[in-house]
């Protein structure tokens, strides 16, 4: 295939989802319903007795959904409360925790790169040495 035909692939899938006449419009601010609702039974199981009682909202990214949840967080709990952190983490996360208010973090072991594997004994160890409401 050369590139002249790819470009004739590539027109002619974009014809077809112009013909489709999808919505355009913006999703609500917590997401797509049907998303959302599948995903609390999946998380939480249909079977669960309080899915009534369990708001889910759909983030851009898991930045984005980090930035939602430490919010909410941070409105929730005691101003000093202590935040864990997985050693490895993405270079941003820190920052997030910290814009929300989160001042008081630690890291605890998650990744051995020796075994190339969850480091379950160390992470736990920590998490298990973490203070109540932490």
């Amino acid at each position: 295939m050369c590139i002249r035909d790819s470009y004739k692939i590539v027109r002619k899938v974009e014809e077809e989802l112009l013909n489709e006449k999808t919505n355009k419009e913006y999703l609500p601010i917590d997401g797509n319903p049907a998303f959302t609702a599948a995903a609390k039974k999946l998380v939480f199981g249909e079977d669960c007795k309080c899915l009534d009682q369990i708001v889910t909202v759909q983030t851009l990214s898991g930045t984005g959904a980090l930035k939602i949840a430490s919010e909410l967080l941070y409105k929730t709990v005691p101003k000093e409360t202590k935040i864990y952190i997985s050693d490895p983490t993405w270079p941003n996360h820190p920052d997030i925790l910290t814009g929300s208010g989160f001042v008081n973090q630690e890291l605890y072991p998650y990744y051995d790169a020796a075994s190339n594997s969850l480091n379950f004994k160390g992470m736990m160890e920590s998490l298990s040495k973490a203070p109540p409401g932490s």
